[in-house]
């Protein structure tokens, strides 16, 4: 059973240990690899942006564990 994440909870490891609810964005990362040189996150307060980050540092730092289940896992 997974809990819902307290309002700002941005590190996506702590999401994934304690199960919290993670709505899937990985999929995304090989379109942002492919984009070109520079990557602007142009989105309103409180919708993700530090936890989008903090997911990428995770996946180029080779924590595979934290990405099982998730559309990254794939590649």
């Amino acid at each position: 059973m997974a809990i819902f994440s307290p309002l700002g909870m941005a590190f996506f490891e702590n999401i994934r240990e304690k199960q919290a609810v993670y709505v899937d964005r990985t999929k995304y990362i090989t379109d942002l690899d492919n984009a070109g040189k520079f990557d602007f996150f142009a989105l309103p307060r409180r919708l993700g942006k530090s936890l989008a980050v903090n997911m990428l540092d995770a996946f180029y730092s080779g924590r595979k564990d934290l990405f099982q289940g998730l559309a990254a896992e794939k590649t």
